[in-house]
């Protein structure tokens, strides 16, 4: 019998792309559940009448069991490299409006209280506040369920911790009338275009600066070129970022979006508009050509590419990278006299159209 050599390889590739990373993340899972596991704690619960299982998903401890008539399960998932560690008590509820606040999204930029739209009970919004304290970072509720997130420091609760956390979920479920409001979950429409855009400018912003990059000659002032103008764009950024507080204040996620304002939008606006001066200042220029006297500084190559270094032509000016041919570059010499013809630019940055050795070097 023929071994099929091709198909045992294919088996052998599928299970090391396959079941390598599932084996690792099972691994690595069952090792931090150990590390999460306080056996005191544990031994509390059991003297207390919880039942504590271990999960069989994570590895983590689940405990069950019944506070002040209320049932609860608390559940304390490791995570994984891609996911954070979470504790999570879970209590049940007559089934009702589903909601979701975060302690991160429980004010506006403003400093505004976002828990009444969503909470309308003095008692309920009181009983979010303490779990915050407890440091839970969110209370949630969907269908039968409501629930207490903790991410940050995230392992099992002593008994205390959990008594009084099981006793705020307790109040807030014998609380009616909460409404379909939240200060995280589903983005509204005008959160998701405002993400969407931030991340389209900075993406067409990068790409009109490697295509400006690309497309034109070099400024005759080297890198020392258009420095002039930063003060003025961070001030601008600076008073875009003022106007973006202002526009976004009393909006549940203006955290989120202000963020993607000031790390996207921002940079990409820059980015863009360096680009797009660049391209104007060289492709609508109509000047005369002028002629300016250097020496060779020296040469390097850039991805491959043969180039001159020159030296500054005039004080504040920097050095000029110029592609040229292999044969010149091979006959460079430090100190050689060279010219270039420039050009004044549309927005008044000098820049060199061609270059050349100067007669008799």
């Amino acid at each position: 019998m023929e071994i099929n050599w091709v198909v045992i390889k294919l088996v052998l590739i599928i299970g090391i792309v396959v079941i390598g990373p599932m084996v690792l993340v099972i691994w690595t899972m069952r090792r931090r559940a150990r590390a999460t596991r306080d056996l005191e704690i544990e031994a509390e619960y059991a003297l207390a009448g919880f039942k504590v299982t271990t999960s069989p998903a994570h590895g983590g401890p689940v405990v069950r069991g019944t506070l002040q008539g209320t049932p609860f399960v608390l559940t304390v998932s490791p995570g994984a490299n891609t996911t954070p560690a979470m504790t999570v008590i879970n209590v049940p509820r007559a089934p009702g409006v589903s909601f979701a606040v975060s302690r991160e999204g429980s004010r506006d930029l403003s400093g505004r209280d976002l828990l009444e739209p969503v909470l309308p009970d003095t008692r309920a919004r009181d009983a979010v506040r303490t779990l915050f304290l407890l440091g839970f970072d969110t209370v949630s509720g969907r269908g039968g369920r409501l629930s207490a997130i903790r991410s940050i420091k995230a392992g099992v609760l002593d008994l205390g911790s959990l008594r009084a956390a099981v006793e705020q979920l307790a109040v807030l479920r014998s609380t009616p009338g909460t409404r379909a409001v939240a200060t995280w979950a589903a983005p509204e429409s005008s959160s998701v275009w405002i993400m969407g855009v931030s991340l389209a400018l900075l993406f067409a912003g990068f790409i009109l600066l490697d295509q400006a990059n690309r497309g034109i000659q070099p400024f005759a002032d080297g890198a020392a070129a258009m420095m002039d103008v930063w003060p003025a764009v961070a001030a601008a950024c600076l008073a875009l970022v003022a106007l973006a507080m202002f526009l976004l204040r009393g909006r549940p996620l203006a955290r989120g979006e202000l963020g993607f304002i000031v790390f996207a939008a921002l940079p990409g606006l820059c980015l863009g508009g360096a680009g797009a001066a660049m391209l104007a200042n060289q492709h609508l220029d109509e000047s005369a050509h002028r002629e300016r006297h250097t020496q060779v500084e020296g040469r390097d190559y850039h991805k491959r590419v043969p180039r001159v270094i020159l030296a500054p032509w005039r004080a504040g000016s920097g050095s000029v990278a110029l592609k040229v041919s292999p044969g010149t570059h091979k006959n460079l010499q430090a100190g050689q006299r060279w010219i270039m013809r420039t050009r004044a630019g549309w927005l008044g940055y000098e820049w060199v159209e061609s270059a050349r050795p100067a007669p008799n070097t």
